[in-house]
């Protein structure tokens, strides 16, 4: 019995405090790994611990994160690659009723779902061991409603809340209660017909000052929905912009329950303490913000949109109500939001539409050593045939061409026929079309309207002494009056897409190695945007199309030309 006991006994985990931070307000714990644990079962057998250590560390904010040594093979070395990377938890806020159990078992299938996301896209990485597990702990402070805070007097106007003048940390109490009874004088009032409503409803559990969590079990005692609503002032500067805006109201706590009995709150602070207030007419406290109409709006209390009857509103909700609640965040009053790069917004003159066709291969390979991890290849997907349209946006410039494909034999590489005959239709298109720019046909009635221009066709900003004549340089059409700038600048993209069915998820596969150049000496540049190492979005290659060479004069000392040269 002793040496079951003492084997037991040095097999269990340690934890430690690795780290503090702001005063002890952040908290770091670690459990070392060791060898002989898989990801889950290491999580299994340091449950106990982690869980008397949340336990004991209620009030706090807290997630984990998991180190684990990830390993695999190198395709072209055969080297082997380790790499360390953290798989974090979500963030969860542990308070007296929270569930510890089931938060850890949240964190765990969230760090094990990361882990097989980073194994699915990164190939071939296989789990070796665990390094750590560290507990992150961060002081919680909810926000809570205390004692009596005096409405701000842009809010006071409205006359659409009610602020009950409590001397004790139960506003939310008197808030709620009030919100379900309403009286026509002296409604600010605790009196003692309000205390008697109070006991009809059920305050178990409630911890006052009251924070948002403490609302979920507010709500689970009693059949009705509570929102809570906040309410941020902008700073002096603003509000001199602002004019008569001088806040804005935006939701805290939209209630999931769907009751008959509503209750709406608005939360304020004076930065040192927080206090609830009840809500009569949301209408009338939130018009102001998208209207300066007096008729009266439906608001949707999740992203605070209006409109002007129930119909329109019910079919906002349909949709609105599958989100969560928003904090709309507005610009600064005054600021601009401009585009400057004008020379994008031109479109591509060209484009291509491809496609291929392939068939599937048997592959006949020996069996792998099973010690090892491996992948089993069995056959193999050859493209047979490939089809692509090249269409410009102006069919008197250039007729649009079908190119069609099919291989002739078992041999024939229709992967490289593609890029080979694709290459060679972009090189004509260059040397026919964007090679040499057209001169522009100018007529009387362009210059009748380039001298009545006031703006530029470009940016849309007023012309100046700097305008010039800007044309198409495909078709030789004038195009309007511009800026030198905006002109210079307005130039055809130099690059030609090409748009695939089923591009990243198949087609990329059939070509993507026949990108490499073929001439010596010369580098065409490739690049992606890449998924993972097998799967990528989209990938670029720059071909070359023309030389040009440069004439370079040697001279001497005394400036005597010696020689020439090209470059």
């Amino acid at each position: 019995m002793f040496d079951i006991f003492k084997r037991w006994y040095t097999h269990r985990f340690e934890i430690r405090e690795s780290a503090t931070a702001l005063g002890g307000a952040v908290r770091q714990y670690t459990i070392d790994g060791r060898e002989g644990y898989d990801s889950q079962s290491f999580m299994r057998e340091v449950k106990s611990q982690v869980v008397d250590l949340l336990n004991r560390n209620r009030q706090n904010k807290v997630y984990l994160a998991l180190k684990c040594v990830m390993e695999k093979r190198d395709m072209s070395t055969g080297e082997a690659v380790t790499a360390e990377p953290t798989f974090r938890s979500d963030v969860e806020t542990i308070v007296d009723g929270t569930d510890v159990n089931e938060i850890y078992s949240v964190a765990v299938d969230k760090m094990m779902e990361s882990m097989a996301c980073f194994q699915m896209c990164g190939s071939n990485w296989q789990f070796r061991n665990v390094v750590k597990l560290d507990i992150n702990i961060i002081a919680y402070s909810p926000l809570r409603g205390s004692s009596y805070i005096e409405l701000p007097k842009e809010l006071a106007v409205k006359k659409a809340i009610i602020n009950l003048k409590n001397e004790d940390d139960q506003c939310f109490k008197w808030a709620v209660t009030r919100a379900l009874n309403p009286v026509d004088k002296n409604a600010e009032r605790i009196d003692k017909n309000l205390r008697e409503r109070a006991e009809e409803l059920k305050w178990d559990g409630i911890q006052f000052p009251a924070s948002l969590k403490d609302i979920d079990k507010f709500e689970n005692s009693n059949d009705l929905s509570v929102n809570v609503f906040g309410y941020e002032k902008v700073s002096e500067d603003e509000e001199e912009k602002a004019k008569n805006k001088k806040g804005y109201v935006y939701p805290l706590r939209i209630s999931s329950k769907q009751c008959e009995r509503v209750v709406d709150l608005l939360l304020i602070s004076d930065d040192e303490k927080q206090h609830y207030c009840a809500i009569k007419s949301l209408s009338r406290l939130l018009s102001s913000q998208v209207s300066n109409t007096k008729w009266k709006r439906y608001f949707c209390k999740r992203c605070l949109n209006s409109y002007d009857c129930v119909d329109k509103l019910k079919r906002h909700q349909e949709y609105c109500n599958n989100y969560e609640a928003v904090k709309i965040d507005l610009p600064k009053p005054g600021s601009m939001l401009g585009f400057k790069n004008y020379n994008r917004s031109m479109r591509h003159p060209f484009v291509v539409y491809a496609d291929f066709e392939s068939f599937i291969k048997p592959i006949d390979t020996c069996q792998p050593d099973p010690s090892e991890s491996y992948s089993k290849k069995y056959q193999h997907h050859v493209p047979s045939s490939f089809c692509y349209y090249i269409k410009c946006f102006d069919d008197e410039v250039y007729n649009p061409k079908l190119v069609m494909y099919t291989a002739q034999s078992e041999d024939d590489d229709v992967a490289q026929k593609f890029i080979d005959m694709l290459e060679e239709d972009i090189k004509q298109i260059y040397k026919e079309h964007l090679k040499f720019p057209k001169e522009m046909k100018y007529t009387k009635s362009d210059e009748t309207c380039f001298q009545a221009a006031e703006k530029c066709h470009i940016c849309g900003d007023e012309l100046g002494e700097d305008r010039v004549r800007d044309h198409c340089h495909l078709t030789g059409k004038f195009r309007g009056a511009a800026h030198e700038s905006c002109n210079v600048n307005y130039q055809i993209p130099k690059f030609i897409p090409a748009i695939f069915h089923n591009l990243s998820g198949y087609d990329s596969h059939l070509f993507i190695k026949k990108l490499k150049a073929k001439c010596e000496g010369i580098s065409e540049k490739i690049s992606c945007i890449a998924k993972s190492e097998e799967n990528y979005i989209t990938f670029s290659k720059k071909v070359l199309v023309d030389w040009f060479t440069k004439e370079i004069i040697k001279k001497d000392e005394d400036g005597k030309e010696v020689g020439r040269d090209k470059k």
